[in-house]
């Protein structure tokens, strides 16, 4: 402590401080952050912090997966240039040091919202360029973090992505301008060909997720309800259901196999 107070040239301030002294202050707040704890005790074991170079823009890592070697990959927005950019960031699963990041798309500025591994370790990540305005998939090599292939759609953005076990890629999110579109697609692992879409007006997907055939659950929103649909994994259509009106034959069915008696309408028929 040196005679006139902190040393070091710290000086002690009260109150918001000057302006500058505020806006920094936010800008540490808002620093995209990853911090990796301890699974039984909790203890943080590494953080890494990238701060905010504008204040009108904050960053943020959004979402974060996890490969086969226990590295760690984040993505969401940066602000190189005090413009938003979809980022990509890899991550040593025991160091936390940084090994590649990448910035999406020629016109990046947007965001990342989501992100998966394959299982060979190859990043997918989903999330919006061009000003916010186009929904963009991306695969980037999980060692370099070069660029494999780049899928946009004009309009809208990626909001969710999984990897099947043919490491082909399913989004969801939404396209189209003042009404929205909510759009599942997917397209080839290999070169990021589109296999098929998928789109309802009137609403945003917001979750996705396979099941043990590969067939693909989407949730979201459509025309203001809660919306969860499956399909059909090899054309993006409704699966086949069971015969009967609204699969009244295989509740009948589960209902005589457990000793109860089918269900009947009103009516009296089937």
């Amino acid at each position: 402590m040196g005679p006139g107070g902190p040393s070091c040239g710290v000086r002690r301030s009260r109150g918001l401080g000057t302006s500058t002294t505020r806006r920094r202050r936010r800008s540490i707040l808002h620093a995209w952050t990853v911090i990796k704890f301890d699974g039984a005790s909790g203890a943080e074991l590494w953080r890494q912090a990238t701060d905010a170079s504008n204040d009108s823009i904050f960053p943020a890592a959004q979402a974060v997966a996890v490969d086969g070697a226990a590295n760690v990959v984040a993505v969401g927005i940066t602000n190189p240039g005090a413009r938003p950019t979809f980022m990509v960031i890899k991550y040593d699963g025991v160091s936390g040091f940084e090994l590649w990041r990448r910035q999406i798309g020629a016109n990046p500025v947007g965001g990342g919202r989501a992100v998966a591994v394959d299982e060979d370790d190859s990043v997918v990540a989903a999330g919006s360029t061009r000003a916010g305005t186009d929904f963009t998939v991306v695969k980037l090599d999980g060692a370099s973090g070069a660029e494999v292939w780049l899928h946009v759609i004009p309009g809208g953005a990626a909001t969710a992505v999984t990897v099947d076990r043919a490491r082909d890629v399913v989004a969801t999110g939404f396209t189209g301008g003042a009404m929205h579109q909510f759009v599942v697609i997917k397209v080839d692992g290999a070169n990021g060909a589109e296999l098929w879409r998928q789109s309802l007006v009137g609403g945003e997907g917001r979750a996705v997720a396979l099941d043990s055939k590969r067939d693909v659950i989407a949730a979201g929103d459509l025309n203001n309800l809660a919306t969860v649909m499956k399909l059909d994994r090899k054309d993006g259509g409704s699966p086949k259901r069971e015969p009967g009106a609204d699969g009244r034959a295989a509740r009948d069915s589960e209902r005589q196999r457990c000793g109860r008696a089918p269900l009947r309408s009103a009516e009296g028929g089937p």
